[in-house]
């Protein structure tokens, strides 16, 4: 039996429009998180670009663990959980920076 042919640009062009959806999806995660925790509709954008950012630095994993950090520990505000997620989010980038500076200077010595 023969493999069908398959089109690399094609396949190509495919998983990159998929990771460009994913990339997009992404930041709603923990969006969603905010959202739901203080009943809104909506989100501000600038949270929102705020969240894309910090998902160039860190796993959408730590993202999300960050904001249901915050918005457990400061669900009376918005604007204090948010700077919470943000410090925290800060702190992982921080965190993972140095753990790779460290790791680069074991692997020189």
């Amino acid at each position: 039996m023969t493999e069908p042919h398959v089109n690399p640009t094609r396949l190509h062009r495919e998983n990159l429009e998929a990771r460009k959806q994913q990339r997009d999806d992404e930041p709603w995660f923990a969006a969603e998180i905010f959202m739901q925790a203080f009943r809104d509709d909506a989100i501000n954008k600038n949270r929102l670009a705020s969240i894309r950012a910090f998902l160039d630095d860190l796993d959408v994993h730590d993202v999300q663990g960050a904001m249901e950090a915050a918005t457990g520990k400061m669900p009376w505000s918005r604007d204090r959980a948010f700077r919470y997620f943000c410090g925290s989010c800060w702190n992982k980038i921080k965190q993972s920076s140095t753990h790779a500076g460290a790791r680069a200077a074991g692997a020189l010595a």
